[in-house]
C-alpha cells in the first residue's frame, strides 16, 4: 500500500513554527523556491509541480525561518508581493534581508503590472502609507507613489503564474 504526501499532491498546507524548527529545510543548491504575499497565488499555482511558499502578509517567526533556511541552503527562492506600502516593506525583509532574489519587483515590472491592470478597467486600492524605499530597485518607491494606487498581486496572477516552472 503506497502512502500518498501533502506535499507529493501539490496541496497546500499551514507550517506552523513548531514544525519548522522540528525539520531540517534543506534543498538541494539551486532550486527553484517560488514565495508571494499573498494566498490566492497559492491557490491560483496549486497544482503545479513546483515548491511554493506564501507568507500571507506580514512575515511570521515560522515563514522568516523556513525562508532564511532555504535561502541559506541554496535555494533560488524568488519573492514577489503587492506594490504598495507593506508589499514593499515585506519585500525588503525577504529579499533585501534574507537574500531571496526579487520575481517581477522591479521598477519596470509594476509600470507593466500598472499598465496592465489599468487597461483591464480593475479599480486598485489608494496607496496607504509611506512606501518604503525598496533595498534592491531604488526607483521602485517612487514609481508606486507617482502612480498613487498599490498593485496587489491578485490582479496580476496572468502576470505572474506563467513564470512558475520548476
Amino acid at each position: 500500500e503506497s502512502v500518498v504526501r501533502w506535499s507529493d499532491s501539490n496541496i497546500p498546507m499551514v507550517l506552523p513554527l513548531t514544525a519548522i524548527e522540528a525539520e531540517q529545510w534543506r534543498v538541494a543548491e539551486g532550486t527553484p523556491i517560488w514565495s508571494c504575499e499573498n494566498p490566492s497565488v497559492l491557490i491560483a499555482a496549486a497544482g503545479r509541480d513546483i515548491a511554493m511558499v506564501c507568507v500571507e502578509g506580514q512575515l511570521s517567526v515560522a515563514g522568516e525561518r523556513l525562508l532564511s533556511s532555504l535561502v541559506s541552503s541554496g535555494a533560488q527562492v524568488r519573492y514577489h508581493g503587492d506594490f504598495g506600502c507593506g508589499g514593499v516593506a515585506i519585500a525588503n525583509v525577504v529579499i533585501g534581508r534574507l537574500g531571496a532574489e526579487p520575481w517581477r519587483m522591479n521598477t519596470s515590472d509594476h509600470a507593466e503590472a500598472l499598465a496592465r491592470v489599468q487597461r483591464d478597467g480593475v479599480e486598485l486600492p489608494p496607496i496607504r502609507g509611506v512606501v518604503p524605499t525598496a533595498a534592491w530597485d531604488p526607483g521602485l518607491a517612487e514609481a508606486i507613489t507617482n502612480a498613487g494606487v498599490e498593485v496587489e498581486e491578485e490582479a496580476i496572477l496572468d502576470l505572474l503564474l506563467p513564470d512558475l516552472v520548476a
